[in-house]
């Protein structure tokens, strides 16, 4: 029983922060501009420049902010 709990936090806190990176990366807004010659998309970011982006401007805390209410759930959902 223990074991599954700590499974469970323990795949949290290892596959937050790329699920964190994948969120702003599609939360990203997309949005044809079009300066009357052509239309122009603006560029889709990296993963890297999400992570130094987001690691310059916050810390590595940001990889896992709103981690705690996952851990909470997680313990008894893998029991």
């Amino acid at each position: 029983i223990l074991g599954g709990g700590l499974a469970g936090i323990f795949s949290w806190i290892i596959s937050y922060p790329p699920d964190f990176v994948k969120t702003q990366i599609q939360g990203q807004a997309i949005v044809d501009t079009h300066n009357y010659t052509r239309w122009k998309k603006t560029r889709v970011p990296r993963i890297r420049d999400v992570i130094t982006t987001y690691y310059e401007r916050f810390g590595i805390r940001i990889f896992f902010r709103g981690l705690t209410p996952c851990l909470v759930r997680a313990f008894p959902a893998n029991l």
